[in-house]
């Protein structure tokens, strides 16, 4: 009877042996370790899978190419005899343009790929992020309107700045909560010809182009019915402009870094308001704090990359949240509160966001945050 309970024993202890171990199967993922909190995380102690897996929140885009077979052809009806020739215009998938002189083939490629190509970014974006422009191919009656010039004088002379590559200009109906596409009245991008490498004569230049600011006016563009905030209007903008642009494709895995370097480029930043007076700030006033130094366009695309990036998942979907509430015209403090989720307030969500930044090398600091009454 002994021997026999001894020999039950063994083959207990034989058999728990043979079992995996209980705690690490309910901590396991399918195999895959778990993105690196954007909050606690030093990317110097990190392995690069891991610093890429910041760079891939689920549904963001990786790599965004034109649509295949793209091509530009010629529209609208040739002037009879005697009138007056207003122009060429050209066609794409999503876009209408007005050049003043006829363009190249090669011209035509070029500023197909561009504008197409921002488009598309803007359009997988919206799988993850509401962009209600750009969630599918436009129907031939409401394509995107852009118009060239040939020349610097006349592209300042339709109303854009000496200093600009490129302009989005729209008129908006008034006193609309939720933007339809009937209250965009009327909506252009200009550009000027040596902003996207083409001679006066439409020809190509070959050269190679910083796309940043045209692809930044594009997705304005694109966002134009979202009823942005300004710091979501400019930092939406400005993400998909730093997204790198090699004439063909947009890398979005390059974009993370890209905007992490730019924000070291710029040493220690101080703000002379709290991260919450930022995010609830008006467009005169923000516009006001770049016109005296304050780099307003910079901390707008490092909170999109702070949500998208350093906060993955769960950041894009607050983030999601929040565009949706301003969308349909909700409170701003009340839309606020999707933005700050676990942090729930201001002033340890402004901590939060400094701290994020401090350890990939940044330094940031804001005024201290103080309830307005």
């Amino acid at each position: 009877m002994k021997r026999s309970l001894q020999l039950i024993i063994s083959l207990l202890l034989l058999l728990t042996l043979s079992l995996p171990p209980l705690i690490e199967a309910q901590g396991a993922d399918d195999g895959k370790k778990p993105a690196p909190s954007g909050k606690n995380v030093d990317e110097g102690k990190m392995s690069e899978a891991d610093k890429e897996e910041i760079d891939k929140p689920i549904k963001w885009p990786t790599t965004v190419r034109p649509p295949r077979n793209l091509r530009m052809k010629a529209s609208g009806k040739k002037p009879k005899r005697g009138e007056e020739h207003d122009g060429y215009h050209y066609e794409t998938i999503n876009y209408i343009f007005h050049s003043p002189v006829k363009l190249s083939t090669g011209s035509q490629k070029a500023i197909a790929r561009l504008f197409e190509c921002a488009y598309a970014a803007n359009m997988a974006i919206s799988k993850a992020i509401p962009i209600h422009r750009a969630k599918k191919r436009r129907p031939s009656k409401d394509k995107l309107k852009a118009r060239l010039f040939a020349t610097m004088d006349d592209y300042v002379a339709a109303g854009a700045s000496a200093n600009s590559a490129g302009v989005f200009r729209s008129t908006k109906r008034m006193g609309v909560k939720s933007m339809k596409e009937k209250d965009i009245i009327d909506d252009e991008v200009l550009v000027p010809f040596d902003s996207i490498g083409i001679n006066p004569d439409g020809s190509l230049q070959g050269r190679v182009v910083d796309s940043h600011v045209l692809v930044h006016e594009i997705t304005h563009q694109c966002t134009a019915l979202n009823n942005l905030p300004i710091w979501a209007n400019e930092g939406m903008s400005e993400y998909v402009g730093y997204v790198p642009y090699d004439g063909y494709k947009l890398n979005f895995n390059k974009c993370y870094r890209t905007i992490v370097n730019k924000a070291k480029s710029q040493g220690d930043m101080e703000f002379p308001f709290s991260l919450h007076e930022f995010l609830t700030m008006e467009q005169e006033e923000a516009y006001a704090y770049m016109g005296a130094g304050v780099n307003t366009y910079l901390l707008s695309v490092m909170c999109v990359c702070y949500f998208v990036h350093m906060e993955q998942n769960l950041g894009v979907r607050n983030f999601r949240s929040y565009l949706s509430d301003t969308y349909r015209g909700k409170d701003k403090e009340k839309a606020l509160s999707r933005l700050y989720a676990r942090d729930k307030k201001p002033e340890k969500f402004q901590k939060t966001f400094e701290t994020a930044w401090a350890v990939r090398g940044v330094d940031i600091k804001f005024a201290k945050y103080s309830k307005k009454k």
